[in-house]
């Protein structure tokens, strides 16, 4: 009898101990932004704007698990993260006109897959007819895209829909930051 007295007593010291363990890390682990990519695109003169188009590809390297240890002085990893969530998404053209910019797109997205979660996850856009050479995508900051941010390889892809032919190449950067829970 005695034993089992002990058992379920350390079985439970245990289990509260492990509990109390994780409740302790999301009381210590103070959400931070972190920089998630910054990469161009070349797109070539379009002249198709009837359908939406793919307009090129990146593929990037990127370790948020290194990012997440380097920010907590390595008391955490991605493990510790409950959620990673889009904070900011914007595309720049680098080299805008008076006749190649965004006023061109009538719509567009930016999607992305890693190689930990394959179903690429899509961020679309509307677009004014007026002109700019810079848009900050609109966001679900609640998505929780942890997933895919435990993969170290991630494929991004930019598709539009034009509302007018542009007539130069446009190189357009892209800027993804991530808050990180």
């Amino acid at each position: 009898m005695k034993k089992k007295i002990l058992l379920a007593f350390t079985a439970s010291y245990f289990i509260l101990a492990i509990t109390s363990c994780d409740k302790l890390k999301e009381a210590i682990f103070q959400a931070f932004t972190a920089d998630g990519a910054t990469f161009n695109f070349s797109i070539p003169p379009v002249n198709t704007t009837d359908t939406m188009l793919s307009l090129g590809t990146q593929t990037i390297y990127f370790d948020m698990d290194s990012t997440v240890k380097a920010v907590t002085s390595n008391a955490f990893s991605m493990k510790d993260v409950t959620s990673v969530n889009p904070n900011q998404i914007s595309l720049k053209i680098l080299n805008p006109d008076t006749a190649n910019n965004f006023a061109n797109f009538e719509s567009g997205s930016l999607s992305f897959f890693s190689d930990n979660n394959t179903t690429p996850f899509s961020f679309d856009f509307t677009n004014a007819n007026q002109y700019a050479d810079s848009i900050s995508l609109p966001l679900d900051t609640t998505v929780n895209l942890k997933s895919y941010m435990m993969g170290k390889n991630f494929n991004y892809i930019l598709k539009g829909k034009l509302r007018k032919a542009t007539t130069s190449t446009l190189n357009v950067r892209a800027t993804v930051k991530f808050k990180v829970h």
